[in-house]
């Protein structure tokens, strides 16, 4: 599956190593509350940052498939330079 990451902003990508992926860390439950993410970024259509730093050196992200946007997760980890 190819997943589309949305990129709000150009950031600098060293190119003698490469770009280094989105991780997830914790995802979001129907309760509200975070637990350790069991899926990896590519297993979504679409990863969306939502915010920088948003919780303890965290990112906060939205993945979806594209054509199920409201059963989207969120989720907390790294978006490193944005791509899966």
């Amino acid at each position: 599956m190819n997943t589309k990451c949305i990129v709000i902003y150009e950031n600098g990508v060293n190119p003698a190593y490469g770009p280094k992926p989105i991780s997830f860390e914790k995802v979001m439950n129907k309760a509200g509350e975070w637990k350790y993410a069991s899926q990896t970024p590519d297993e979504w259509n679409t990863i969306e940052l939502i915010c920088r730093s948003y919780c303890n050196g965290l990112d906060l992200m939205f993945a979806y498939h594209t054509h199920a946007r409201n059963i989207g997760c969120l989720y907390l980890g790294q978006w490193n330079d944005g791509v899966v």
